[in-house]
């Protein structure tokens, strides 16, 4: 066992004695080497390969002749948000008002307004700076909504926050809305 053990190591050995001696063979260095040499030319000579002008892509919208429509200018909503008597206690000053526009059926917010440390009643307008997703519609019919909120922060939902929402729907463009705001039901 041991016999055969010493003939594996010393076949391991001269294999790796000739794989250095035959990359030394085989070694030319840079220097010794000199210039590469040129191509020449077959009897039948490559023609040059010709490709058209590359034309832009144009996404089906620029392929049309028709004109996009124009981005939404002017006024999504405006009114007041107020906070109802039975929860007047519960509205701490330094909380953050979230006043947000939503298709009706529900869906991502078309647009909404952040007002830090709010006096109350609050006089509110939702114009095209306030667009967050989308493009409102004239005629398009929208739910209101605000959230008195109490850590500042529009994704979390805490108790004490107040909330209000409207009624009735209202379309692009409604002035004088009203949204209370209410303690919300545990």
């Amino acid at each position: 066992m041991k016999r055969m053990k010493s003939i594996a190591t010393l076949t391991v050995l001269a294999l790796i004695a000739l794989t250095a001696a035959c990359q030394d063979h085989h070694f030319v260095s840079y220097d010794k080497m000199g210039p590469l040499p040129e191509p020449t030319p077959s009897s039948k000579e490559a023609k040059p390969v010709t490709t058209p002008p590359a034309t832009p892509y144009k996404s089906p919208m620029q392929q049309s002749d028709s004109k996009a429509p124009p981005a939404f200018t002017g006024l999504i909503a405006s009114g007041v948000v107020e906070v109802s008597p039975e929860s007047a206690g519960s509205a701490l000053p330094g909380w953050t008002l979230y006043i947000i526009a939503r298709p009706v059926g529900g869906g991502a917010p078309i647009a909404a307004k952040r007002v830090d440390k709010p006096a109350f009643p609050v006089t509110f307008e939702l114009t095209e700076k306030d667009i967050m997703v989308g493009q409102p519609i004239s005629g398009m019919k929208l739910s209101l909504e605000a959230r008195y909120d109490a850590d500042g922060d529009p994704i979390t939902k805490e108790k004490s926050d107040l909330f209000g929402k409207m009624d009735k729907e209202i379309v692009v463009g409604e002035k004088n809305t009203k949204v209370s705001l209410k303690k919300q039901a545990s």
